[in-house]
């Protein structure tokens, strides 16, 4: 299990590293591997967009700052490229200050929704573009896995985002950011 979980946590470095050479925003491609999804999973492409009044700098600033508020640790930071994040974060039952169900749908067994009951492992990624006259593009994207940890061996189930981690995320860069 300790092989596996190692596995999962250098496979998703890995990808990132192979396919996240910063560029522009246009050639930027975000690609996790996280257990329970067939192949890679190109953030950059699921992310949700949100507009701030505020310019780049301040964004990746105040995304330090929702990070730190949402106890979710950043494991990688690239300010001149606008990428924040963490590829590869394991929680059980709960991350970002609440349950996991809020944030993440990993479907439900007997006892409730797996998202509270599992090992979760999330992707989570920013991307900060500049904007149209002064203001910043903040993208977010978020994949996760959920992983049985007591009882039988179950397959590890693919979890879709509710969208509210990455709204609460992007309202607090807002207020941050006074944008």
């Amino acid at each position: 299990m300790r092989n596996r979980t190692i596995n999962t946590v250098v496979r998703a470095v890995l990808l990132m590293a192979i396919t996240g050479t910063v560029a522009h925003a246009q050639s930027f491609r975000a690609r996790v591997g996280l257990l329970g999804f067939e192949g890679p999973i190109a953030l950059d492409t699921m992310a949700v967009e949100y507009a701030v009044t505020a310019a780049p700098g301040a964004v990746v600033r105040a995304l330090d700052a929702a990070f730190k508020d949402f106890n979710i640790p950043m494991t990688f930071r690239d300010s001149a490229g606008g990428v924040v994040g963490n590829v590869a974060y394991k929680k059980t039952r709960s991350f970002a200050n609440a349950q996991g169900s809020k944030w993440l749908n990993c479907g439900s067994g007997m006892t409730g929704p797996n998202a509270d009951e599992m090992r979760l492992t999330v992707a989570l990624i920013a991307l900060v573009d500049p904007g149209p006259a002064g203001s910043t593009k903040l993208r977010i994207g978020m994949a996760a896995s959920a992983e049985d940890v007591v009882g039988q061996s179950r397959p590890v189930i693919p979890c879709g985002t509710t969208g509210r981690l990455e709204a609460a995320i992007a309202e607090f860069v807002k207020k941050q950011t006074g944008g």
